[in-house]
């Protein structure tokens, strides 16, 4: 927030005004809330929208009922969030089965959500599983390292202390000296 709060005055554009836009994960690349936002449908005339701060964060107009319906749970994503236009709590409030049946299925959505999220996060290949991959790859492996080679050669050259931090990178060039004596 301190970021575009401090170019904005400098190039003149309205800085943003909710801080909660910046907390919280927004990584969708590893399956990170991939599927919000979700609009929940009660009737043709009201819906619950599932989203986070940072996919929806104009807020005007809606009430947030996330700790309403969640109470003290703790959620897997803590900028998760429930949205809903004023009136539509209204309706919704008034009639307390409703609103109870509601509560129940965002709670069970949330829990399907919360699974399929660690179901993801156990699938996915980390940075060991690459490289042992390459271990019995050796052309594939030439080619990385010569792609790598030509990419990186001006950060080489210019910033080598990045380099120095690429543990997986550095893993991955002492792998091809031992395996190609390159």
């Amino acid at each position: 927030m301190y970021t575009f709060t401090r170019l904005a005055h400098k190039y003149n554009f309205t800085p943003p005004r909710d801080p909660l836009i910046f907390q919280g994960r927004a990584n969708r690349n590893q399956g990170d809330l991939l599927v919000l936002p979700v609009d929940l449908y009660i009737d043709k005339n009201c819906k619950i929208i599932i989203t986070t701060h940072q996919l929806h964060s104009n807020k005007q107009g809606f009430i947030e009922i996330s700790k309403e319906i969640f109470e003290n749970r703790n959620l897997m994503f803590d900028n998760l969030i429930l949205l809903i236009k004023e009136h539509d709590y209204i309706f919704l409030k008034n009639n307390q089965v409703l609103f109870k049946k509601c509560k129940n299925y965002l709670n069970d959505y949330i829990n399907a959500l919360e699974k399929h999220e660690i179901d993801i996060k156990n699938n996915l290949i980390n940075e060991r599983q690459i490289l042992e991959y390459f271990k019995d790859k050796k052309d594939l492996r030439i080619k990385l390292k010569k792609l790598l080679d030509d990419d990186l050669a001006y950060v080489k050259e210019n910033h080598p202390e990045y380099i120095e931090k690429w543990k997986y990178y550095k893993e991955f060039e002492k792998m091809c000296e031992e395996l190609d004596g390159k």
